[in-house]
């Protein structure tokens, strides 16, 4: 049999990709950054916050950077917040009220962060800025 070199590299293709392992959760059970969507609007006052709810389930929540507080939604983040990640340029800050005020994290930068079970739990809002 003949086959053409197109068609063998192809078939060569197929196999590498369908061997290389898929990322999978860290020791932590967080998602790798990488794995996860960050985007950011066309004029950069809106991004997309993904938020590790559960070991197996992402939320994306698109926000408006600087003065939007988001409030978490209790049925979503039943385990309270496991990781999160957003784009480069921006940082978030986190807190135990549903307003974006008293107790909270200080900024945490992009990409992003794995949570410690304890902490994630009391985490309730979330705000963005730009650098």
């Amino acid at each position: 049999m003949h086959f053409s070199l197109p068609l063998t590299i192809l078939t060569a293709l197929a196999a590498v990709t369908a061997a290389a392992p898929a990322p999978g959760p860290d020791p932590n059970g967080a998602f790798p950054a990488d794995t996860w969507t960050r985007k950011v609007s066309k004029d950069g006052t809106r991004i997309a916050a993904s938020l590790q709810s559960r070991k197996d389930d992402r939320v994306q929540i698109w926000l408006t950077v600087q003065h939007e507080c988001v409030a978490l939604d209790d049925k979503k983040f039943v385990n309270g917040v496991l990781g999160f990640s957003i784009p480069d340029g921006y940082r978030c800050r986190f807190w135990e009220s549903k307003s974006c005020n008293g107790n909270g994290t200080p900024d945490i930068q992009a990409p992003g962060k794995v949570f410690e079970p304890r902490q994630g739990k009391v985490l309730n809002s979330f705000k963005c800025y730009k650098n």
